[in-house]
């Protein structure tokens, strides 16, 4: 089973989207989700992977990149700190916003243990950068 394949099964799993629910989405029949998921469909369309991305509220790159969710949050840090755009808004307020963007929170608020830790993390640096800047 190739990357692919498993983010597909492991992003929906932890959405709790099943795989007649994603086909539905996508307008595809529930055997093409089953086979791309166990690795038996091969090399999907861009236009097919952008639809799963979609519904699965993930970006495409999410689907392709290995199985390593810490490579992924420090990626998203990284472009967090490197790109952030002037705005009033809390370093805090956009990692929370790119880590929905990205899928690794969802639209319950449930988040794995490593991205709720990091994200505790980020909220009491803010609110120390806060006070230094009050002082």
């Amino acid at each position: 089973m190739d990357a692919i394949s498993k983010n597909i099964r492991k992003i929906r799993k932890e959405k709790g989207i099943t795989q007649i629910q994603l086909s539905k989405m996508i307008g595809s029949t529930n055997d093409y989700i089953s086979k791309l998921e166990r690795g038996l469909r091969k090399n999907p369309s861009s236009h097919m992977l952008n639809k799963i991305a979609k519904a699965l509220n993930v970006s495409v790159q999410r689907l392709y990149k290995e199985n390593n969710e810490d490579d992924s949050i420090e990626e998203i840090l990284n472009n967090i700190c490197n790109n952030a755009p002037d705005t009033d808004l809390p370093l805090s307020a956009l990692i929370v916003t790119q880590f929905i963007e990205e899928g690794l929170i969802d639209s319950k608020g449930n988040m794995s243990p490593k991205v709720k830790k990091l994200l505790l993390e980020a909220i009491a640096l803010q609110s120390k950068v806060d006070n230094v800047k009050k002082d």
